[in-house]
């Protein structure tokens, strides 16, 4: 189970340095975060459930991050994560506001946008207790 999760959190690190690389990059070409996703990948922003999100850091016993979430949904199933694929990703940049990229399904299945408020709220893309206390789970199957 160890090895599990050190091989997960590889694989987590290696896709966030990939695309905090690839928006620098687009950043220092006059990019935004946004735009680069939005071009990149072929997503559409959706509004943030602001009471989900409240609700969310509130179970988790946290405050809501005071800099902004955007989120944006890729079209089709997952995404390209290393080896293998992933159904959504937070992710915490430097200049910009917060990113959570996430598979089309998000938008039908509520666990997914939960999970990744809970990496927003938590403000990090490993999984602590608090997703099992939560019962939110971390995983598709």
């Amino acid at each position: 189970m160890r090895s599990l999760l050190s091989t997960i959190k590889l694989i987590v690190l290696h896709v966030l340095s990939l695309v905090l690389g690839l928006a620098c990059v687009a950043r220092a070409q006059g990019f935004s975060a946004r735009q680069f996703v939005a071009a990149v990948n072929g997503a559409y922003a959706i509004e943030v459930d602001s009471a989900l999100l409240r609700r969310t850091a509130a179970e988790a016993d946290v405050p809501v991050p005071a800099r902004t979430l955007k989120v944006y949904v890729l079209p089709g199933r997952g995404f390209a994560c290393g080896e293998d694929r992933c159904s959504g990703v937070w992710v915490q940049t430097t200049r910009e506001d917060y990113i959570i990229v996430a598979e089309q399904r998000l938008e039908r299945e509520p666990w997914l946008l939960r999970h990744e408020y809970l990496h927003h709220v938590l403000q990090t893309g490993d999984h602590p207790w608090t997703f099992q206390r939560l019962n939110i789970r971390t995983t598709d199957s």
